[in-house]
């Protein structure tokens, strides 16, 4: 048997990771709930505000995916399904994808902010950062789903 180096998962996250990951769906939260309510809630508010926001987002963003890279997610020669070594490095490489669809959202409303185009596009940043936030949820319960069946298969279910 040959031993070949694959992407595998760590099920046993660090309390780090797991603070971070509070953390960051808090301000995840925050920041959804703010941009969804975008008549009322900016009203009175500058596109600066925006973009320190979504900055802010985008931040964290790029630290929880650091994070789960260095502890979730593994590179080393040891033994496990083709089938989640192959899973694992697709969901590791969207975090490159979604870190680039936040921070292209970032830039749109950094152009609204400096009026290199209209603020009539902020209620499109706002509705193109929830289709974000879903594409984000879809690619963490992957994950999630995915940590768990790794974990049932190199563990296994006893009777």
């Amino acid at each position: 048997m040959n031993r070949t180096s694959r992407v595998t998962l760590n099920p046993a996250f660090l309390q780090e990771i797991k603070e971070d990951h509070r953390n960051f769906y808090r301000l995840l939260a925050a920041a959804r709930h703010h941009l969804g309510r975008w008549g009322s809630y900016w009203r009175d508010r500058t596109p600066r505000a925006m973009v320190d926001l979504l900055e802010r987002v985008r931040d964290r963003l790029a630290m929880h995916f650091a994070l789960e890279e260095a502890y979730g997610y593994f590179e080393d020669p040891v033994w496990t399904e083709p089938q989640i070594s192959i899973a694992a490095q697709r969901l590791r490489d969207e975090h490159r994808l979604l870190y680039g669809e936040l921070h292209l959202l970032t830039e749109r409303a950094t152009k609204v902010l400096y009026r290199e185009t209209s603020a009539l596009r902020i209620p499109g940043i706002c509705a193109d950062f929830e289709r974000f936030c879903q594409h984000f949820e879809d690619h963490e319960l992957r994950e999630s789903d995915l940590m768990v069946r790794a974990l049932y298969e190199d563990v296994g279910v006893g009777d």
